[in-house]
């Protein structure tokens, strides 16, 4: 994989090592990686984060969202320039405007339900937009797919989820 790139924001992903397991327990279960490949187009997934609300403040409580995915084809269509949204980056979000990640938000989870075992996936991670909730201008992504790899070869010794 690339470095991040900062101009474009292109391969805006990152992994922690810890000193120390985080343990499983009630309301901290890990999260899936999608299959290598995987297209969400049009499906519904939820962001969450601490990130600025309406008020201009951040918020003391996780907020959620449910938020459309939309093709990088529609994404270049709204107010991006063509050349912002390359094939490592996912939109997600209203084009109407009002709603959406905002700052703050950034590292945070995009994620859609795997399978009826109440699993998720992550999908997506937080990573840039014009503003927050403008017309025109859904939030971007770091599209998780196309990391799939890169994650699992730095991530020796890690559980995973089954596909399926």
């Amino acid at each position: 994989m690339s470095r991040y790139q900062e101009l474009r924001n292109n391969n805006d992903v990152a992994l922690l090592l810890l000193k120390e397991p985080v343990g499983v327990a009630d309301g901290l279960v890990p999260i899936c990686l999608p299959v290598d490949g995987s297209n969400f187009d049009g499906k519904e997934a939820i962001v969450t984060g601490w990130g600025t609300t309406e008020s201009g403040e951040l918020s003391e409580h996780l907020q959620q969202l449910t938020v459309p995915i939309l093709t990088n084809q529609q994404c270049r269509k709204s107010g991006y320039f063509r050349f912002q949204i390359t094939a490592k980056m996912l939109c997600a979000g209203y084009l109407e405007g009002g709603r959406d990640s905002c700052q703050g938000d950034s590292g945070g989870p995009l994620q859609l339900a795997k399978g009826e075992a109440g699993q998720q996936q992550i999908v997506g991670v937080v990573s840039w937009g014009n503003e927050c909730a403008q017309r025109n201008y859904p939030g971007v992504y770091a599209r998780v797919t196309r990391f799939v790899s890169w994650i699992r070869s730095h991530s020796r010794g890690a559980c995973w989820c089954t596909n399926g």
